[in-house]
């Protein structure tokens, strides 16, 4: 990718402020420059058919590609919101994140391949490579490597260490099992786990047992 040229930066300059949506471009070798008073784009194919779009920011090779009027958007990193058209206010911070991204709008994506396959879905955040990675849902949350990964037509989910399965919907899980083996949660209160319920039972047939053995000896 090359930095912006003379002719790029003296457009910029020239631009009034009162100037419209539409992208200057520049062009370098292969490499494409775009450059407006509302959005800028730097790199190969970036940004490249965009019309109405507004305030938009792409940086790398075919991020945003296919931005036709989406608005407020930023796309850092080659082929990240490839493919979105109409979405608003999305963010995409690694290589292809939300690069099948179409008309999904206020996402947040960090990461490589981070919601790849989210296509129409709102409110979803992704952080760590490949989180998310299948989601087309709305309002899921997964963070760490491989986050909600297998989430897929679900919503409100949030998968944090955990990969999560393909049906989760409105499901919470936190860790791995068999890799975290203990949990300390601070401020809960009033909350029996099941091992202490099941423990707790134990007692109470323990305790009626013995009543049951010194009335027989009565």
């Amino acid at each position: 990718m090359k930095n912006l040229s003379l002719v790029a930066i003296l457009a910029l300059a020239s631009l009034p402020l009162t100037s419209s949506a539409q992208t200057f471009f520049a062009s370098g070798g292969t490499s494409n420059t775009a450059v407006s008073v509302d959005s800028i784009g730097v790199g190969p194919q970036v940004l490249s058919v965009n019309a109405n779009g507004t305030y938009n920011v792409g940086l790398g090779y075919q991020s945003l590609r296919y931005n036709t009027t989406g608005k407020q958007n930023t796309a850092l990193g080659a082929i990240a919101l490839f493919s979105n058209t109409t979405g608003i206010n999305n963010v995409a911070n690694g290589f292809q994140a939300m690069a099948y991204c179409t008309t999904g709008s206020s996402n947040l994506a960090f990461g490589s391949f981070s919601l790849n396959a989210n296509g129409i879905g709102n409110g979803n955040i992704g952080m760590g490579d490949q989180s998310l990675f299948w989601s087309k849902g709305s309002y899921n949350i997964g963070i760490g490597y491989q986050g909600g990964y297998n989430i897929t037509a679900g919503s409100n989910n949030i998968a944090i260490g955990n990969k999560a399965t393909s049906d989760d919907n409105g499901v919470i899980r936190i860790g791995t099992t068999g890799t975290q083996t203990k949990a300390f949660i601070a401020g809960i209160n009033g909350v029996t786990s099941r091992s202490e319920e099941h423990t707790s039972e134990l007692q109470s047939h323990s305790d009626l047992v013995c009543r049951l053995l010194l009335e027989k000896k009565k």
